[in-house]
């Protein structure tokens, strides 16, 4: 089951409408934006607002530190996130 984290902390259970795999539109409506994937070193996915920056989001501590393997020195995450697996993501078989 994927999860959304909020820039609050605030955490909850997604799932796609089918009930399998994401459409890109779900997961444009769930970070409210152009979609960003960043691979997580655990095979995990994490979906972002792609101009999350340029827009002003609040920053999403709890993502971040999630990414923190993978993110530049010094770079954050900011705004809604979502986790999601490879299959989730239409990635896997």
């Amino acid at each position: 089951m994927a999860t959304l984290i909020l820039p609050s902390g605030k955490i909850r259970a997604v799932t796609p409408k089918n009930g399998t795999v994401f459409t890109a539109d779900e997961l444009h409506t769930l970070v409210d934006g152009y979609l960003e994937c960043i691979y997580l070193p655990d095979g995990r996915l994490i979906w972002i607002d792609e101009e999350g920056k340029l827009k002003g989001k609040q920053p999403n501590m709890v993502a971040t530190f999630l990414a923190l393997d993978v993110l530049q020195r010094g770079d954050l995450i900011v705004g809604d996130a979502v986790i999601t697996s490879l299959a989730e993501a239409g990635e896997e078989a």
